[in-house]
């Protein structure tokens, strides 16, 4: 489970890359709301990237189509079930 902290940075940062400056996401929606959220997102970024504008560490990193750019949506959903979701505490 990603914690909302995460979620609300990653919805800021988000809005950082272009096109994506009035993305609607609230990072304490529920699930089902953030997944519309996602496939919102998901929609826009395919329809708006392309290839040349993909800062060159993303286009070696295995998640875009090395010809289209395109999101590579089941190299994500396997990194994700891969991840370790053990919680991380830290004392202060």
């Amino acid at each position: 489970m990603i914690t909302p902290p995460v979620r609300n940075v990653a919805g800021r940062a988000i809005r950082n890359h272009p096109g994506m400056k009035d993305v609607e996401y609230d990072f304490v929606s529920p699930a089902a709301q953030r997944f519309r959220s996602r496939q919102a997102i998901l929609g826009l970024w395919a329809a708006n990237s392309t290839l040349e504008k993909l800062a060159p560490e993303a286009k070696h990193s295995g998640l875009f189509d090395a010809e289209t750019g395109e999101i590579r949506e089941q190299t994500i959903e396997r990194l994700v079930r891969q991840r370790d979701n053990r919680p991380v505490n830290f004392p202060e």
